[in-house]
């Protein structure tokens, strides 16, 4: 297969634009992690869709050891924190709240390299 490096911000055509992720960190009730693909997938990600900036999402899943991450994808880091600033990212993450065995974690991103 053929590799392609990018700039971060760098549109190629049929491709989307981002340039910052911010990765959710999350412990689940191990009984609980269908609920929780559930409620992202029918609640969560619709919601997160129609936020300005937002470019596409991941929720990845260890059922053995019942944590996930949550990666939402931005097209800019001021979008990113848009998220946060207005309580949307709060609103949503209270929405899983009771299928947590720990309280979440944040981290944010820059992309560096595209491939």
């Amino acid at each position: 297969s053929q590799h392609r490096f990018i700039p971060a911000n760098i549109h190629i055509q049929g491709e989307f634009t981002m340039t910052h992720a911010r990765f959710v960190y999350v412990h689940l009730q191990p009984d609980k992690i269908d609920n929780a693909i559930a409620l992202f997938r029918h609640t969560i990600l619709p919601a997160t869709q129609e936020q300005t900036g937002f470019q596409g999402a991941r929720l990845l899943v260890d059922r053995t050891s019942a944590q996930g991450v949550i990666v939402t994808l931005w097209e800019s880091e001021a979008a990113m924190h848009a998220t946060e600033a207005s309580g949307y990212l709060g609103e949503q993450l209270a929405k899983l709240g009771e299928l947590f065995s720990a309280p979440p974690t944040r981290a944010a991103y820059e992309l560096a390299i595209s491939v």
